[in-house]
């Protein structure tokens, strides 16, 4: 005498939906450090410190060692 097959086994049920807005959370938090940890390579091109593009003006420091010697206006 055969046996009856027996029946399907349930699915699992499907996650909760708080469970995958953190997973997409964590998700697009990890994407973002990671880029932000990417090295943005070498600069090629000056950035105007040197040709005096950039004012003195635009330039400051909240301190400095020595003042007379490393002050902001030896900045350049």
């Amino acid at each position: 005498m055969r046996r009856p097959p027996a029946p399907p086994s349930p699915s699992p049920p499907p996650p909760p939906p708080l469970l995958l807005a953190a997973l997409a959370v964590a998700l697009a938090a990890a994407a973002t450090v990671a880029a932000a940890l990417e090295p943005a390579g070498e600069c090629g091109v000056p950035l105007g410190m040197e040709e005096n593009r950039i004012p003195d003006s635009a330039i400051s420091a909240s301190s400095s060692y020595e003042e007379k010697s490393v002050g902001p206006q030896n900045a350049r």
